[in-house]
């Protein structure tokens, strides 16, 4: 009585077979419905990647806009996110979106390595507020011992950084003097 009857004619083992072989078949068609999901969202976070972009350096945007989608390009920490915040950062001429980028790893605890080399370059802008928050931004990469090791050598060098205020970046990374 315990047994499974598919029909009236049919054995228990030919209908578990016939169930065994609809399940591959269901199986399969979600596999390649699956891939073709995983092509439709890489497509997809190319085009909100693009959408970031442009309400990060768009014309027109308002600065909580930029720094909203700046912080959501920070936070994605993919390669096209990286790839679009170094664009703003190394740009030679800072704009509102540098700045958003930069007040926006300043209130980050930690951010992608690949963004030192642009904050460095930052420091030495003619805009004094830049470099204000290019020095600001360096407070997500405390306790990276190279980045502390970078500054220490500038401020030793006696780097003409003193609008970036390099003894309160050093103060940030290191214990308390």
């Amino acid at each position: 009585m315990g047994e499974v009857w598919c029909r009236r004619n049919r054995t228990p083992t030919l209908c578990h077979i016939a169930a065994a072989a609809m399940g591959a078949l269901v199986l399969a068609a979600w596999a390649a419905l699956g891939l073709a999901a995983v092509s439709t969202t890489a497509e997809g976070a190319d085009a909100e990647v693009a959408r970031l972009r442009d309400f990060l350096t768009g014309p027109d945007r308002t600065f909580a806009t930029r720094r909203d989608a700046a912080q959501v390009l920070v936070e994605k920490e993919t390669t096209e996110a990286r790839s679009v915040l170094l664009e703003v950062l190394s740009s030679p001429a800072p704009s509102e979106a540098t700045r958003a980028v930069l007040q926006v790893l300043a209130s980050r605890a930690a951010a992608a390595p690949a963004l030192v080399a642009p904050l460095f370059h930052l420091l030495e802008s003619d805009d004094a507020d830049i470099r204000r928050a290019a020095a600001d931004a360096f407070g997500a990469y405390q306790g990276d011992e190279k980045v502390l090791s970078s500054l220490q050598g500038r401020a030793d060098a006696g780097a003409d950084v003193s609008e970036a205020r390099p003894w309160r970046l050093l103060r940030t990374f290191s214990s308390p003097w």
